[in-house]
């Protein structure tokens, strides 16, 4: 079997010159070459390793001689790994061999819509033939932009078509990275680069808007068999054979504009247009309120009336007939209003009884009687703490107190022990008494005191 796709060319940097069941990187079994209508090489192989069919999608050698995209395609691979929808190709790997590199992703039945386009009789679609691809396209991605994917490489070579008739998108985030580094080794397609945008072959920063403007690229190709214009006119959309829709002219031509504010922002916004759906009217300019009349203040009124107004003439003495001046008559006063005093309510009068009725006589209070057998509370029966715990609960200025009031009383109360004339036996009871007040104190022992009594 010919190692060469009869679209691509021998001369093709992608020719690798690989056939049906050589083994690549070691693991990857190739069974089937599946073609993308342009020069790069895409195989169905199977994993041996895992056990399942993937796809090898070789790389040019350009990219594998610039140490700049390989350090992209490393990074971007690790991102876009995350990346799972139904229809797109998800990443899986970048392999790179000494004789090849490839990038792995899904496995899938079918080829590319530029292939597909080249076996049509004009090298173009029908708008009925393609209206379910396109609308199924624009919304993959939409739901990639959602979650700030770009694809900033959208071609009918990254489309492809299942045997189901299902759309798939392959090299997200990764296409323009190979076509940057062949773009540097001189072999980039001219119209490949037409349908990139302005801002993109610019080197700007990549946006929405640049997928947007891919997506009306990519359908005027379809449409038409030939890339956009530089001008971005869509009049070739025009010829009655063709039955384009006037929703589907208007809705490219919005997608091509130069300027990115003038296309639709977001990839919904180009699926409405193309489903004939009025676009989102911009709010309009609020009309400017007529300015409010400057009100002077209150105080600038009345500086502005104590101004204007004329002094009063003064009053002229009056000459009588026999030439004596009389004096000028005064002027009148205000005259003053005298507020009138309003009647008071009249207040019903409360009969009051007599002083000795409302008085009542207080009889003093008479004591409670103590019991003879109860104790009169002194300084002594103060409560004592039972434990330590409530001890710790008292201030130590309490018990302080406490102490030094009983050892007082202990000093001021006489002994009947002490006194001359007690008999001797008298002298011991203290001894053995229960009560705390008669026993004799701690620091004296018994034995001296029984021997100084004896004697």
């Amino acid at each position: 079997m010919s190692t060469t796709d009869p679209t691509s060319s021998p001369d093709s940097p992608a020719s690798t010159g690989f056939s049906e069941g050589q083994t690549l990187a070691g693991c990857y079994a190739l069974s089937r070459r599946i073609s993308d209508g342009g020069g790069t090489e895409i195989w169905l192989a199977q994993d041996e390793v895992l056990g399942k069919d993937v796809t090898l999608h070789l790389l040019p050698e350009a990219v594998a001689k610039d140490g700049k995209a390989l350090q992209e395609l490393r990074a971007e691979v690790k991102r876009v790994r995350q990346l799972i929808n139904p229809q797109i190709l998800r990443v899986y790997d970048l392999i790179e061999e000494s004789d090849c590199m490839a990038i792995s992703m899904n496995a899938f039945e079918g080829e590319s819509v530029a292939a597909r386009q080249a076996k049509q009789p004009e090298k173009r679609f029908a708008a009925k033939d393609i209206e379910s691809w396109v609308y199924a396209l624009v919304q993959t991605i939409e739901d990639a932009h959602r979650i700030n994917y770009l694809h900033r490489d959208l071609a009918p070579q990254n489309l492809f078509l299942t045997n189901g008739g299902q759309l798939l998108v392959a090299n997200f985030g990764v296409g323009h990275i190979i076509q940057g580094a062949l773009a540097r080794a001189g072999a980039a397609e001219e119209a490949r680069q037409a349908l990139a945008s302005p801002q993109a072959l610019g080197g700007n920063a990549p946006a929405k808007t640049d997928d947007v403007f891919s997506l009306g690229a990519v359908l005027y190709t379809l449409l038409a068999g030939t890339p956009p214009p530089a001008s971005g006119d869509v009049s070739a959309l025009d010829q009655p054979e063709w039955q384009v829709p006037p929703a589907w002219r208007q809705a490219i031509a919005a997608a091509l504009q130069k300027l990115p504010e003038s296309r639709p922002q977001t990839a919904s916004d180009f699926l409405k247009r193309l489903k004939g759906e009025a676009p989102p009217a911009a709010a309009p300019a609020a009309e400017k309120a007529p300015a409010p009349a400057v009100v002077p203040m209150v105080a600038e009124v009345k500086m502005e009336s104590l101004a204007k107004k004329e002094p009063e003439p003064q009053s002229e003495p009056v000459v009588s007939p026999k030439g004596e001046e009389k004096p000028a008559p005064a002027a009148r006063e205000p005259e003053k209003v005298v507020p009138v005093a309003e009647p008071e309510p009249k207040v019903e009068s409360i009969p009051t009884q007599p002083l000795h009725a409302v008085t009542e006589t207080k009889t003093p209070e008479s004591k409670p009687s103590r019991s003879p057998t109860e104790k009169r509370p002194g300084p002594h029966s103060l409560p004592r703490p039972r434990s330590r715990r409530s001890r710790s609960s008292v201030p130590w200025s309490a018990i302080s107190s406490r102490v030094f009031i009983r050892k007082s009383l202990r000093a001021s109360r006489p002994s009947p022990s002490s006194s001359p004339c007690s008999p001797w036996w008298f002298r011991f009871s203290g001894i053995f008494s229960r009560t705390e007040r008669s026993r004799p104190s701690r620091r004296s022992s018994m034995r001296p005191q029984l021997l100084r009594r004896l004697r």
